[in-house]
């Protein structure tokens, strides 16, 4: 039996720039982070399959991060005034990189702050 990836759920989102395929940048916030996969929340709406860009920096201070991701699932959120798309995404890294995100992710949590 293999356990789970951690995860880390963030109490401050975590800035996350996305560029899409057709040449669109924007700055959204990711919420939790797993060495595979990023969910973050976003204006518009990605589609399920889409590829995008990604670059973001791990809490408190890097290393930063340069990696593809594609939609695997989002949701539309109204939450009182926050009206958003919540979106998954599965991330395409590296041997390096996937070493980086999941040894931050083993991290207990005051060392993640």
């Amino acid at each position: 039996m293999t356990s789970a990836e951690p995860r880390r759920d963030f109490s401050v989102p975590i800035r996350v720039d996305v560029r899409r395929a057709n040449g669109t940048e924007s700055r959204e916030f990711a919420t939790n982070l797993s060495p595979r996969g990023l969910c973050i929340h976003t204006q518009e709406v990605l589609a399920i399959g889409e590829n995008v860009q990604l670059r973001f920096e791990l809490p408190p201070s890097g290393p930063q991060i340069e990696t593809r991701g594609s939609v695997i699932w989002t949701d539309r959120r109204d939450e009182g005034e926050a009206r958003f798309w919540e979106t998954g995404l599965r991330l395409d890294v590296d041997d390096s990189t996937w070493a980086k995100l999941q040894e931050w992710a083993s991290q207990p949590t005051d060392r993640r702050r």
